[in-house]
């Protein structure tokens, strides 16, 4: 069970005074907790009058989350408008062993202004809901592929011209359970209350008065952004494929895969060269002209699992150090040449693809996450063995071309990432 703290916030008449207050709360609401969500309480900007009910959740700092439920009929004084509103405290901790999942708080909502004094926390069951994949298909493919890409990138998104309240909530119910603490608001007009939510929804009068660090989506209008193009297009689309097919199934299986991913990649530590990676054995096999040898070693290293959850920068260090001891080779290779010595180059040529289709490999990842620093870095290795490739093929009509393919091997637990299409897991190796 999963312990919650909770308080009742209403317009009411108490012995202390009339109006709006906080009528009822557990022992575990502290005032600092209750300064922080005043002002959020209620929501300013908007027709109480039209509007029925506002669901909102609030990060406090980084260790607690508050879910709010606002229900708007008739008060204790009979005046139209009046908010009823049942928050939820809870630790982050807490929350992450209900998925994160706020849609649990509704079977605890008590709609009751007459409660006062102390509130016994509540003692939460975890379970897991699936999405209601027909609150999501109300929205056309473009739409639903606009939020889900702007979720992944971490884009703060305005939702205009939809009041079905439970839709940001089924749209993080899609996510893995790690990427749903987001904060969100079905009803935040008040644009100096904006920024503290990634994902609101405003009436379609309010829209000119968005944040500006909002982009906004309206479900009427053509999407703003193609996804036709954009690196975790797979990743949008299966989601896509997945709600408009109500393929619970298949939702539960990425859901998985992405936790036994996140759970290995907790346990990784960062690979340090040294640990994987022994310079002097390769040069000592390629001063023995055992080629031979190195080919495996490289080989064996290249295809490890330790190799592959390394940096790039080391990925692309350790290659280094490999070329310039194939450089280096080769020369000593003409000089031996000259005096009549002749040694074979097929494994040398082998050990140069080996690096190359290596740095071509990453050289497609690290595009993928953008950083112009490794990819400089991976251009300038490629083309220089791309030079060296050529220089030692040119005279060496009897080798036989040998093709590595990187991809046969484990590539560890980031490439394995990149390739199932989970772009949210690449959004977590980025907060690491």
């Amino acid at each position: 069970m999963v312990k919650c703290e909770q308080f009742l916030y209403t317009s009411a008449q108490t012995e202390k005074k009339k109006g709006y207050q906080i009528i009822a709360k557990s022992a575990g609401v502290s005032d600092d907790t209750i300064s922080s969500l005043e002002g959020y309480l209620y929501p300013l900007g908007g027709n109480l009058n039209e509007l029925k009910e506002a669901r909102s959740l609030l990060i406090l700092g980084k260790t607690k989350a508050a879910y709010s439920i606002l229900k708007i009929g008739i008060g204790y004084d009979g005046r139209m408008g009046t908010i009823y509103n049942h928050t939820f405290v809870i630790s982050i901790s807490d929350f992450e062993k209900i998925g994160f999942d706020s849609r649990i708080f509704e079977s605890y909502f008590v709609k009751d202004d007459s409660i006062r004094g102390e509130l016994k926390p509540i003692q939460i069951e975890p379970k897991k809901l699936p999405p209601n994949f027909d609150i999501l298909k109300k929205l056309d493919v473009g739409t639903l592929g606009e939020l889900l890409h702007r979720l992944l990138t971490k884009s703060k998104i305005a939702l205009v011209k939809t009041d079905e309240v439970f839709l940001l909530q089924n749209l993080l119910a899609v996510m893995p359970p790690y990427l749903r603490l987001v904060s969100f608001s079905t009803m935040v007009s008040d644009p100096q209350r904006q920024p503290q939510y990634e994902i609101i929804q405003v009436p379609e009068q309010s829209t000119s008065r968005v944040d500006k660090s909002f982009v906004i989506i309206d479900p009427k209008e053509k999407p703003t952004l193609s996804i036709r193009d954009n690196t975790m297009m797979q990743s949008v689309q299966t989601l896509v494929d997945i709600i408009m097919r109500k393929d619970e199934q298949k939702l539960i299986t990425i859901h998985k895969d992405y936790e036994t991913i996140s759970e290995q990649l907790s346990i990784i530590q960062p690979i340090k060269i040294k640990e994987i990676f022994d310079k002097t054995e390769l040069e000592k096999l390629a001063m023995e002209n055992n080629f031979s040898s190195m080919k495996s070693k490289v080989q064996l290293l290249y295809s490890s699992n330790n190799f592959n959850q390394a940096s790039p920068t080391v990925i692309v260090s350790i290659t280094h150090k490999i070329r310039k001891i194939i450089q280096k080779s080769l020369k000593r290779l003409k000089r031996l040449e000259k005096k009549g010595i002749d040694v074979k180059r097929d494994d040398i040529v082998t050990i140069i693809k080996i690096l190359l289709d290596s740095m071509n490999y990453l050289q497609r990842y690290s595009e993928k996450k953008k950083n112009a620093i490794i990819e400089n870095k991976i251009l300038d290795e490629k083309i220089t063995l791309e030079e060296i490739l050529f220089e030692v093929s040119k005279d060496q009509p009897q080798i036989t071309p040998y093709v590595f393919d990187i991809y046969e091997y484990g590539r560890g637990i980031y490439q394995q990432a990149w390739d199932w299409g989970l772009a949210f897991t690449l959004r977590l190796m980025g907060r690491r």
